[in-house]
């Protein structure tokens, strides 16, 4: 399999329309500034019925609710800009894009340093047509 790398904005991919048969988005949907305009990119450049694999911080809920929103906006100037309160899931559909499967669980890391569980969610999504 050949892969080229190409140079580009999330928000202004240069390919071509229809090209593609999935689109891949991993733990970077809480950092763009334009979350729909990088979900209508996608869109844009998968074929109809192509399928977008998406794994990503989601909105909190629950007793992890408050201190996700307590963390939230230090987060964002220590991690990257990522936004721990995204609703990812929404955004996709809003998108254009049918949730087919989708797994939610408590992103855990052991390390001291880390923030406390992250809600997250990986899973596929269809373009509708």
């Amino acid at each position: 399999m050949q892969v080229e790398v190409v140079a580009g904005r999330a928000e202004k991919l240069p390919l071509e329309d229809d090209g593609f048969d999935v689109a891949v988005l991993s733990l970077v949907l809480c950092t763009f500034a334009d979350v729909p305009g990088a979900l209508a990119e996608a869109r844009r450049v998968l074929k109809p019925g192509g399928k977008l694999l998406f794994y990503g911080t989601s909105a909190p809920s629950g007793p992890a609710s408050a201190v996700q929103k307590a963390l939230a906006l230090p987060w964002r100037l220590i991690g990257g800009g990522c936004h721990l309160t995204r609703d990812t899931e929404r955004a996709i559909q809003e998108a254009g894009f049918t949730v087919e499967d989708i797994r939610r669980f408590l992103l855990r890391d052991q390390r001291p340093s880390q923030p406390p569980p992250s809600p997250s969610i990986i899973g596929t999504g269809r373009a509708t047509t």
